[in-house]
């Protein structure tokens, strides 16, 4: 199975969205493009050191296909 994740920033001048696939990201608003590729706990880390907030907006587990 494939955890497929759509998370939202909250920034206090911007909010923005990241879509990730097992833990890494695969999608980014162009605001925090520079994640892209990221862990997941790489960008908790990120989000608590600039104080902004990161919350799970969706979940769903997936079958691997490319197996």
């Amino acid at each position: 199975m494939i955890t497929e994740v759509l998370a939202q920033i909250r920034a206090p001048n911007f909010t923005a969205g990241i879509v990730l696939f097992d833990d890494v990201v695969v999608e980014t608003a162009p605001r925090v493009r520079y994640m892209r590729r990221w862990s997941r706990d790489r960008v908790r880390t990120e989000c608590k050191q600039r104080g902004w907030t990161v919350t799970v907006i969706w979940q769903m587990d997936r079958e691997d296909i490319t197996a």
